[in-house]
């Protein structure tokens, strides 16, 4: 049942424009591949959301508040 709902949900992550978003969603994929780690639909995910953070970190924070946050 979980493994179904994930499968349903993953194409649905990529779309998201959100890096909460994409940063939850990467802890779930990493759990995912904890188990199933052969899974290459799902490591394309990882990579493709992990790409994005990576860019949106370079830059500076945009004026709607979108990019990482200093603390």
């Amino acid at each position: 049942m979980a493994g179904q709902l994930f499968a349903l949900a993953l194409p649905a992550l990529t779309e998201l424009t959100s890096p909460r978003a994409w940063a939850f969603g990467l802890i779930g994929i990493h759990e995912y591949l904890r188990r199933l780690s052969g899974d290459s639909l799902v490591n394309q995910t990882r990579d493709t959301l992990t790409s994005r953070l990576m860019e949106l970190s370079k830059g500076p924070p945009s004026r709607t508040g979108a990019g990482f946050k200093r603390i």
